[in-house]
């Protein structure tokens, strides 16, 4: 059977999405697991929260790769459904990790959990990546006032505006 190439260009595109969250989720989960310097000054239980939401996160991606497999060279029709679920709870999955990392005071983190959000402007969650990225800015140009970091402070917020 040919493949359908209209469905193989999306299939990569989503591949390459799942191959950096599993990716993502693993540095999460190494970096829970050794506990470097991640600690949040707000109470939250952290550490706790991010190895929950990055396995969720890494089961989401390894199950998508299995249907992407699945799908690939198969009729677009046939698996269609199937990735398009797996797809959107993989995003879904990221988002609660990027929250789990704003409600931890690790803005950095959620920016990076954020970007693979942001690569695809018609998926799902899409606005509220947008809405979350400013979000991490802006609460982390507040810290660096609370602290009188003027540059940082300065830098964040003025990234908010973009």
């Amino acid at each position: 059977m040919i493949p359908d190439q209209r469905w193989s260009d999306p299939l990569q595109s989503i591949q390459r999405e799942a191959e950096q969250a599993y990716e993502l989720a693993l540095l999460a989960l190494q970096q829970a697991e050794q506990g470097v310097s991640i600690a949040s000054a707000t109470g939250y239980p952290y550490i706790d929260a991010v190895q929950k939401a990055a396995k969720a996160v890494k089961d989401a991606a390894e199950t998508l790769l299995k249907s992407v497999e699945h799908a690939s060279g198969a009729p677009a029709d046939r698996f269609l459904g199937e990735v398009k679920v797996r797809y959107m709870d993989l995003r879904d999955a990221l988002l609660r990790l990027a929250e789990t990392h704003m409600k931890g005071a690790r803005w950095k983190e959620a920016r990076h959990v954020l970007a693979v959000l942001l690569e695809n402007k018609q998926a799902l969650y899409y606005t509220e990546a947008c809405d979350l990225l400013c979000e991490s800015y802006y609460q982390s140009g507040c810290a660096a006032l609370k602290t009188e970091n003027w540059e940082a402070a300065r830098e964040d917020l003025a990234a908010v505006r973009r």
